[in-house]
């Protein structure tokens, strides 16, 4: 963030700590209970939360432009599956998202059917994946890939155009170090549209 204000780009960011063991719950919009940790389905409640609870502090507390054109959401692996989650259930809040290494596998497609049917927001949107987001389980790292670029091409073939970027690296692995080097083009992108 401190690189991007030197250039000109600055915003609030605010991080929002995951429930622990009911993260998968709050970030997953279908239930799921094939999934290890079981549960899913609190997608929803936790949206609310962002925009009923967390927006309304943040707006309240510094000098923000609180409108959708300058409030981003963005997250990494079910981060990525509540962020495109958001964008398109409240583009009124959300205008631009980040989804960084999406886990959606974790909903047996729904992530993939909800790009393709809800109505499509004006806003922007980065996508990207690892090569070797979860080598230890090869059919699920190949979800990981295929999907990431399933939901870049349904996007594109929706008519995102300029409005989309999507970043592939092959040797990227499932890990906050591969999202923190992909985290400032990403910003730039969302913030600025560069």
């Amino acid at each position: 963030m401190n690189a991007l204000a030197a250039q000109g780009t600055e915003a609030i960011a605010v991080g929002i700590p995951n429930g622990g063991d009911r993260r998968f719950h709050e970030y997953s919009p279908v239930e799921n209970t094939d999934y290890p940790q079981g549960g899913g389905g609190g997608a929803d409640a936790y949206v609310a939360f962002l925009t009923g609870t967390v927006k309304p502090a943040v707006d309240a507390a510094f000098r923000t432009r609180p409108g959708p054109d300058d409030t981003v959401v963005i997250g990494s692996s079910m981060g990525g599956v509540i962020s495109l989650h958001a964008w398109l259930t409240r583009p009124d809040v959300f205008g631009h998202a980040g989804i960084m290494s999406p886990a959606f596998w974790t909903n047996r497609g729904f992530s993939l059917r909800q790009a393709q049917q809800a109505p499509l927001p004006a806003g922007r949107v980065w996508v990207d994946i690892g090569g070797q987001e979860s080598p230890e389980f090869p059919n699920r790292m190949r979800a990981y890939w295929d999907e990431a670029h399933t939901l870049a091409d349904t996007l594109r073939a929706r008519g995102l155009g300029e409005r989309l970027r999507f970043q592939a690296d092959p040797a990227a692995p499932h890990h906050e170090s591969a999202w923190a080097a992909r985290l400032p083009a990403a910003l730039r992108f969302l913030l600025t549209g560069r």
